[in-house]
Parts: structure tokens; C-alpha cells; sequence
């Protein structure tokens, strides 16, 4: 039993590192997926495992974000990690205190958050108190999610001194509109409740993403000839072994990839319950009123030519106030006018009001 755990174990170890390092992988299937991600930007297969991966990174963040944040309904990331901060004042790693600095000045930022993060993961996945390793590998936050986030920081600009400029844009054309994790988070938790519902949405998607990237990527390397290794069962509960750490560390190294094509504005959302409404803000709801426009009146042969002659009367006269298609549409003010010409009128009235030449009384 003890021989099986440990086999499992070196196994789950082997895949976590990069296809460079793993000897699961041979050179041959290493040269194809390279030339398969720098030639081919845009493979819908590709842009879809980045799609996904960016999908359960925003959920498995969310989730461990907010585990511990009961009944929560002013929820926001940066606080959260702010608290965590503040307990790992102990620290004195100069990597983590520059982190730390660069997160103070950028709490909104894609930057701040994926400089940080990095030394918070230990923290929030702890929180979550899950002791399975299948559900540990699931749930919380991998490499991979920290390699996404890296991902999505890199074009975002500075706009002065070490300040970065977190707004995130509709326009595709713009590097800000790359995703913002910390924006997307607090948006979509504003007004909502955390709650076992909420975690419960949150479960749900990491199953199915989790579950939807795997065979993803299972189906990619089978494409390129790449034997893909199957995990012997560690214990009844167990999942299959996870590709992504291993799959986008090696994305992340190639240069000349389009590796924001599929993480923009508008491609993906967090999947929240609903909003919570005060029941003393709940107005009462009134039918909505619909005035339904009068059908125009077929007119009979006799009458078009009637109109069609007043028209041509009025505009013999003054054909610079007003055409003889807006006469014919406009009957009441065909009529009113045509009457002020038979009775050489210097007036007429139209809809109530006086008019006198081409000014109203």
C-alpha cells in the first residue's frame, strides 16, 4: 500500500513540472507542440485551453478568496488579501516585501495581483481546511493559476512611476482589455451574498472546467502523437492526473504566441447566485402602458386622386414651404392649407395653433 501511495505521488510530481523537464514527454512531441503554439496563434483549440484554464483560475480565486467570508455582501479581493498581508507582517523576504510594494501601490492592478499572489497561495488554499489530494488539486489554487495571472499582467502599461493602469476597456483593440481578475470579482460579488449557495455555484463550475480543460488538453497531446500517462488510483476518490501546471508553464515560455486572444473583455464572467435586494428597496411593480398607434385608413381610388390634387395645388403655390410627400402624409395640414388658398386666407390653423405665412400667431 505504502509502495502504491509513493508510486502515485512521484507520478502527480512528475507532471506538475514543465514538458521540458518531464520525461514522460519525448523530444519529437516537445518540437510539436512547439511549432504547433508558435505557428498557429489562433488554433480554436489552443485559444480554448487558454479560455479555460483563465476560467477555473478566476473561479478557483474566487472560491478560495472568499471561503472564509460568510454573509459577506461588501465583499472585495483587495481587502481580503490586504487581511492576509497583515498577518504575514513576519515575513522579511526581500522578494515578498517588493511584491508587497509593488501590490500597495497597484491593489487593482493585474500586476499587483499577480506579483502577490504568489506568496498568498499557501494561505488562502489553507483556509479551505480540504484534506483530499484529488480535491486539493482541484479546488485550490495551482502553478497553473499563478502563470495565468502572469499571463494577463504582461501588457499592462504603466502610467507613471511604478503605478500601473488597471481599467479594464470593451474595445479588443486595447491591452486594457485584457481581463482584470480583481475588477471581474468585485463587480460580480457587489450586492451578492457569500453563502453556501455561493460556494456551491462556485464548486459546480470548478468541476465542470476542471473536468472540460483535462480533456482539453488530453486531446491536444494526443493530436501531436504525445503519450499522455494515466495515474494508477491513489485512493477510491481520485482524479485524473492534472496537465495544466506542466501545460501552460510551457506556454508561457514561448515567445511569439498570442496568449491574450482568448482573455479579453466579454470572453468569460464569474457565474455568481443572485444579486440580494433589501426587501424595504423593493418598489412597487406597475403594468407598463401601451398606447398602440390608430391604423392609417386605407384610402379608395377616389380619394388618392383627391389628395394627390389638393397637393399639387398647395405646392403650385408655394412649393418652398413644405414637399408634396409631407403634404399627402400630413392630410390635417393638406386640408388647412388647401382651405386658406381657395379662401385667399393669409391664415390657417393647424393642430389648434395660428399660423399666418410661415410664422405662428
Amino acid at each position: 500500500m505504502f509502495t502504491m501511495k509513493l508510486a502515485c505521488y512521484i507520478l502527480i510530481f512528475t507532471l506538475s513540472v514543465t514538458f521540458a523537464q518531464s520525461p514522460k514527454f519525448s523530444p519529437k512531441c516537445l518540437a510539436s507542440l512547439q511549432n504547433l503554439f508558435k505557428e498557429q496563434n489562433h488554433n480554436p483549440q489552443v485559444q480554448n485551453i487558454l479560455k479555460l484554464q483563465g476560467k477555473l483560475t478566476l473561479h478557483r480565486l474566487a472560491w478560495a478568496s472568499m471561503y472564509n467570508s460568510e454573509n459577506d455582501r461588501n465583499f472585495k479581493l483587495e481587502n481580503k488579501i490586504d487581511g492576509i498581508l497583515e498577518e504575514m507582517n513576519s515575513n522579511k523576504d526581500p522578494k515578498f516585501l517588493a511584491a508587497k510594494k509593488v501590490y500597495a501601490k497597484n491593489k487593482l492592478s493585474r500586476t499587483g495581483l499577480a506579483r502577490v499572489l504568489p506568496y498568498l497561495k499557501d494561505v488562502l488554499n489553507a483556509q479551505t481546511k480540504i484534506q483530499d489530494p484529488a480535491l486539493r488539486k482541484k479546488y485550490m489554487l495551482q502553478d497553473a493559476d499563478l502563470k495565468l495571472l502572469a499571463i494577463l499582467a504582461e501588457k499592462e502599461a504603466k502610467k507613471n512611476g511604478d503605478t500601473y493602469d488597471h481599467k479594464l476597456f470593451k474595445d479588443k483593440n486595447s491591452t486594457n482589455s485584457i481581463l482584470n481578475f480583481t475588477t471581474i470579482i468585485n463587480s460580480s460579488m457587489r450586492d451578492r451574498p457569500i453563502n453556501a449557495e455561493t460556494k456551491k455555484k462556485f464548486s459546480h463550475q470548478i468541476e465542470k472546467l476542471s473536468t472540460q480543460l483535462h480533456a482539453e488538453i488530453q486531446s491536444l497531446l494526443l493530436a501531436q502523437d504525445c503519450e499522455v500517462p494515466q495515474a494508477k488510483s491513489c485512493n477510491p476518490n481520485s482524479q485524473k492526473p492534472v496537465l495544466e501546471d506542466s501545460l501552460i508553464s510551457f506556454l508561457t515560455s514561448l515567445d511569439g504566441f498570442n496568449k491574450h486572444k482568448s482573455l479579453k473583455y466579454g470572453d468569460f464572467w464569474l457565474h455568481v447566485n443572485k444579486k440580494y435586494v433589501d426587501p424595504k428597496q423593493i418598489k412597487p411593480r406597475y403594468e407598463k402602458m401601451v398606447f398602440k398607434k390608430p391604423k392609417k385608413k386605407s384610402l379608395t381610388e377616389q380619394e388618392v386622386v383627391y389628395f394627390d390634387h389638393l397637393a399639387t395645388s398647395v405646392i403650385d403655390r408655394y412649393p418652398y414651404f413644405v414637399s408634396k410627400d409631407e403634404l399627402l402624409d400630413d392630410k390635417e395640414l393638406l386640408l388647412s392649407l388647401s382651405q386658406a388658398l381657395d379662401k385667399e386666407d393669409q391664415n390657417f390653423d393647424y393642430k389648434g395653433t395660428k399660423y399666418y405665412r410661415n410664422y405662428s400667431a
